[in-house]
């Protein structure tokens, strides 16, 4: 389900796959997924004050414009999120910013203003 203000969207991992080694194909197909399926991804960690930047930015300007909002710091499995969308971005920084599959960086000024 896309990300709205009210609630956050989730990557989950099983941790039985992380044991066995298989988290980074989990990972990059479930990266994969969340860019293709929602019209705009934000791949994000909680303390990173450009992504909450980004994050207020588009909640006050969109209101009901929905996102997936992935903050891989905040949940299990967070350092091979970021691990696989760095690999589809060629970005070890956040915000990696995706529109229609495309990315766009990390940052929205020049789109918002």
């Amino acid at each position: 389900e896309p990300y709205t203000p009210s609630n956050g969207y989730r990557l989950e991992l099983d941790p039985n796959a992380i044991a066995a080694g298989q988290a980074a194909a989990i990972v990059d197909n479930q990266a994969s997924r969340v860019i293709t399926t929602n019209s705009m991804v934000i791949y994000a960690k909680s303390w990173c004050r450009y992504c909450q930047s980004v994050k207020r930015a588009l909640d006050a300007r969109y209101k009901d414009y929905k996102f997936a909002y992935v903050d891989s710091d905040l949940q299990f499995g967070g350092d091979e999120i970021h691990h696989a969308a760095s690999l589809k971005s060629n970005m070890r920084t956040v915000p990696q910013i995706w529109v229609c599959g495309h990315l766009l960086g990390g940052t929205l000024k020049k789109y918002i203003e």
